[in-house]
């Protein structure tokens, strides 16, 4: 009888044992599932608050992670095979972006294949992964509040839901603001310009028409309605040292040629002592305001906020600020 209560004992002693493993074998295993949950859930209420960053581990693989600006959490969303025939683009032209609780990866292949170069992938919080555009040439992409995407091929914007069905498409064209010349009077034939996104909001998707450094068209397209705005700026002879206030529809720029080739090229501006003009054009009303002048000085002009201009001192080392009235 003894012994029976004995082996009776150790079996009890070794289920539990056993079930007290299994059951943290489990919780380990569920709780980065849950904690993606979790996150997914928070960025529906507040997509601004998080970032992607990527870092290749020890095993050469390239894990992404999902930070949390407001609560400096962060968490490992998907690990990447280092497969030779295949990477990811990090942290370039917007290679990755997570929203709506998933996470959207454009990946280059480096092996020809018969399903495009460039692929669209996403992944959600149970790391399950689709497939949603693949292409021949690079492309930039944009996920919407809604769950959509905009992706811009090389021959036109495309609208997918967000299972990748697509909805409508507008051929480059039609995003184009006529072709004009460059800001650099030593080129005097006209250019087809590259369209890029500028900004992105619940609304709206402004796209930039650019040749080389210089930008010379912008184009509104409302995302509820699919109309289409154009705004020639060529006049503006922007080269680069611009930025662009889309809530107010205002350009502050100036000719300044910034990011120079060579050291060369750069002595030979400051030498030059080229007069320099900081302006704020607003779009709807055509008209543009000074704001301060340079000798051989780019502004570098940033908006901080819909109302205020930040931009280098030209008479210093500092920043100034300009507040809209």
């Amino acid at each position: 009888m003894a012994r029976k209560n004995k082996s009776k004992k150790q079996f009890i002693f070794l289920a539990c044992f056993l079930s007290t493993v299994a059951i943290c074998y489990a919780c380990v295993k569920l709780l980065p599932l849950v904690q993606r949950y979790r996150f997914a859930q928070e960025d529906l209420k507040h997509p601004e608050e998080f970032v992607v960053t990527s870092k290749v581990n020890p095993q050469k693989d390239e894990d992404f992670f999902i930070f949390n600006k407001k609560t400096k959490r962060q968490i490992i969303w998907v690990t990447l095979s280092s497969d030779k025939k295949s990477k990811s683009f990090s942290g370039f032209y917007s290679g990755e972006e997570y929203r709506n609780g998933s996470l959207y990866l454009r990946r280059q292949l480096l092996a020809a294949t018969n399903d495009g170069k460039y692929q669209l992938v996403v992944y959600d919080w149970r790391r399950e992964s689709k497939k949603l555009i693949s292409s021949d040439h690079y492309f930039d992409f944009e996920v919407l509040h809604d769950g959509r995407i905009a992706i811009l091929l090389i021959d036109k914007l495309v609208f997918l839901d967000k299972e990748g069905t697509e909805i409508l498409s507008f051929p480059i064209k039609e995003l184009t603001v006529a072709p004009w010349l460059f800001a650099d009077q030593r080129l005097s034939v006209p250019y087809e310009p590259w369209v890029n996104f500028i900004n992105v909001s619940s609304d709206l998707i402004w796209l930039e028409n650019s040749v080389a450094r210089s930008t010379g068209g912008l184009v509104k397209l409302d995302i509820n309605t699919y109309k289409i705005e154009k705004y020639d700026i060529s006049d503006l002879g922007i080269l680069m040292d611009f930025d662009f206030n889309a809530k107010k529809e205002k350009i502050a720029s100036s000719g300044c040629p910034i990011g120079f080739e060579t050291q060369e090229d750069e002595d030979a501006y400051k030498q030059s002592k080229q007069k320099e003009e900081l302006t704020i054009y607003d779009l709807k009303t055509r008209s543009k305001e000074l704001v301060a002048t340079s000798i051989a000085k780019c502004f570098r002009p940033r908006w901080i906020d819909e109302n205020t201009l930040e931009y280098d001192d030209p008479a210093g080392i500092g920043r100034l600020l300009k507040e809209l009235p």
